[in-house]
């Protein structure tokens, strides 16, 4: 129902605001959120600031994005065997 194409999406989603008529230098509430980047939705929604390391608290940057599915696919398997050869944790 929500899907771009769903025949019935314009009774149920509103229509987007119209622009406002305003100079460049205004920018709405709506235009900020469009803009967000991904490490700003992920302090938003899950409370993770990437931006900062969680040891110190010192800036990080972004070295590299990894965009191509087989490269991520490869890196996931690569994970999954080393938290599955990963010894147990320590209880206190």
């Amino acid at each position: 129902l929500f899907a771009p194409n769903a025949r019935h999406r314009r009774l149920v989603v509103p229509a987007p605001a119209p622009e406002p008529a305003h100079d460049d230098a205004e920018v709405t509430a709506a235009r900020t959120r469009a803009t967000m980047t991904w490490a700003q939705r992920l302090r938003r929604v899950f409370a993770i600031d990437i931006s900062r390391c969680p040891r110190c608290g010192a800036p990080l940057r972004v070295l590299a994005t990894i965009t191509d599915p087989r490269v991520i696919a490869a890196i996931l398997v690569h994970l999954e065997s080393r938290a599955a050869r990963a010894p147990p944790p320590r209880r206190h």
